[in-house]
């Protein structure tokens, strides 16, 4: 493992200690460790992981962003980004690629409209809740981020556009220049508000060059940006890891067009922003050798790290889909230190689980986006939700590396560019490149 782990050159960036290492297949004990969990077993009784992730057709649809109903002309019609509101089940987020973003409240048979969020030029690149789901975070191509109030209002439909910028837009960065966004910012790509401050929230896309990316923590109360990195390549995804007693949700995984994850830490006090490591992802297919560079490597289109995989045992997982190519599953290790880590912060954030060692490739057709299923299940192993160019919804168990998908769900006549489960997974969202929204409700 030390010639396949072995550093490289160190990429641009802050952190003069980070490098690139290889990831590898890791042998050995299965991905979940609870073979003997029998309490467990019982209580998930005979039904199969197919019949728990079974569904009973469309909740609803929502078509106020397929092309024929937007303002704009049809080639800026199509869904991009879906998010439900944490913890309710209800409450869903819609961003378009003509820049609109929709709020609605879904159930099933029902879908009552919010209000729609105006004021984005660009194609929605991200949307973000924060922790009491009272603000909502977008972030589009046209190199601008918005932070609306929605607050507990169930109707926001009466609020012309001017009401809602001037009652519900807190904060626009950068800020804006009479009614719009410069043509020339650079994109937006990825944004989450900090998980245990949201007072602030993170940007990752594209720096001043466009070739290059940048990582940016920006300051809601002020509007002014905290602290930024410039990295080697534009910033596609992101997602704050595994927390730590000592330090919750300051680890941030990124994922850039290159196919590389980086690690950063966010320090959610002050905002200031320290690069980790980099790691080059290990691809099948044409994804390239170490000394082959990295322009065969798909970019890296969704992350997701979660602290639990299954009930019995904290099993950290980072997962990873890549555009078009594959969907990766890594396990998140602690990393041992090295004698030439002169780096604080860099030291204490090498005592969380941070070495991803790749478990498991997932042979899901021509992916878009993947996200784990919310509940942990009682069975070992878990469950994802995957997003398809071949117009379908795959969920796939992470434990069947061979032939791991359980259901698959048809109803889109175009690419499903993102899904998203509400958190007890009574519906699953999914929106296509048409811009049509179906609820799905489980059985």
């Amino acid at each position: 493992m030390d010639a396949d782990l072995a550093d490289g050159a160190p990429l641009g960036g802050a952190a003069s200690s980070a490098s690139r290492r290889r990831l590898v297949d890791a042998a050995g004990a299965g991905l979940v460790p609870t073979r003997l969990a029998e309490a467990s077993r019982a209580l998930a009784g005979n039904t199969s992981t197919a019949e728990q992730y079974a569904f009973a057709g469309f909740a609803c649809v929502i078509d106020r962003h397929v092309g024929s109903n937007l303002k704009s002309s049809a080639t800026c019609r199509g869904a991009t980004r879906l998010r439900f509101a944490n913890n309710d089940s209800e409450r869903l987020a819609v961003g378009s690629m003509d820049g609109s973003v929709s709020v609605s409240l879904v159930s099933a048979g029902v879908c009552q409209l919010v209000c729609q969020l105006p004021g984005h030029v660009g194609p929605i690149a991200s949307l973000a809740w924060s922790t009491d789901n009272c603000l909502l975070l977008t972030a589009s191509l046209d190199g601008a981020a918005r932070v609306w109030q929605i607050g507990d209002d169930k109707n926001l439909i009466g609020e012309d556009e001017d009401q809602l910028k001037s009652k519900r837009l807190l904060r626009q960065f950068p800020v804006a220049e009479g009614d719009g966004v410069a043509e020339k910012l650079p994109a937006i790509n990825a944004a989450e508000f900090a998980p245990s401050n949201n007072n602030l929230f993170v940007l990752g896309g594209c720096c001043s060059s466009h070739a290059k990316g940048q990582l940016r923590s920006v300051n809601l109360s002020t509007g002014l940006c905290q602290s930024s990195l410039r990295l080697s390549a534009p910033v596609t995804c992101l997602a704050f890891g595994c927390e730590s007693v000592s330090d919750p949700g300051g680890q941030l995984w990124l994922g850039d067009s290159n196919g590389c994850l980086q690690r950063c830490h966010l320090d959610q006090a002050s905002g200031q922003l320290t690069r980790i490591a980099a790691y080059s992802c290990c691809f099948g297919g044409d994804g390239g050798s170490p000394n082959s560079g990295l322009t065969l490597q798909p970019a890296i289109a969704s992350l997701q790290a979660r602290s639990w995989l299954s009930r019995e045992a904290r099993d950290p997982c980072l997962l990873v889909c890549t555009s078009g190519s594959e969907i990766l599953l890594y396990r998140l290790e602690v990393e041992q230190p090295s004698s030439d880590h002169r780096n604080s912060i860099a030291d204490s954030a090498r005592n969380q689980p941070s070495l991803p060692v790749l478990r498991c490739r997932l042979p899901v057709p021509k992916p878009t986006r993947a996200a784990f299923c919310p509940l942990m299940s009682f069975r070992q192993g878990a469950c994802i939700v995957c997003a398809s160019e071949d117009a379908c919804v795959y969920i796939c168990d992470v434990g069947r590396p061979i032939r791991p998908i359980v259901n698959k769900l048809q109803g889109h006549a175009t690419g499903v560019t993102d899904v998203a489960f509400n958190y007890d997974e009574s519906l699953l969202a999914s929106a296509d490149a048409d811009g049509l929204v179906i609820v799905w409700r489980r059985a």
